[in-house]
């Protein structure tokens, strides 16, 4: 998935995966996919000028993996604190606590990072029979 950074991306996100998932007959894992793609495109919103947002899933047979790419070398990705009162900032610890695991990936070429993927995997799917 592709799209603009915009308000409306992320609900457009997590409509996509909730559709990849149930089209798979994935859906034991839909709401916290729906939840960390959520977070992780409204982060490229807040915290990044890139343009564009880039979204690939992979569904395997037990698990799932989300990478979602902007046009930022920012490479300070930090958890804030599970208990941060904070209305801003729990996104990453969010994902920290629902991913089987989860991290960044920078791209570049000679001169530096020039962009990443912050990328989550969710295990354990249960197949519902379709």
């Amino acid at each position: 998935m592709t799209g603009p950074s915009r308000p409306t991306t992320p609900r457009v996100a997590r409509e996509w995966v909730v559709l990849l998932c149930n089209l798979a007959g994935f859906t034991h894992l839909v709401d916290d996919a729906r939840l960390c793609l959520s977070e992780v495109v409204t982060n490229v919103l807040l915290h990044t000028a890139s343009p564009l947002v880039v979204v690939d899933a992979t569904l395997r047979e037990r698990d799932l993996v989300i990478c979602v790419h902007d046009s930022s070398p920012v490479r300070t990705l930090v958890p804030s604190s599970h208990f941060s009162e904070e209305e801003r900032g729990r996104g990453l610890s969010l994902l920290d606590s629902l991913a089987e695991e989860w991290g960044t990936t920078f791209y570049g070429g000679a001169f530096g990072c020039t962009s990443k993927a912050v990328w989550f995997r969710l295990h354990e799917f249960e197949r519902s029979v379709a």
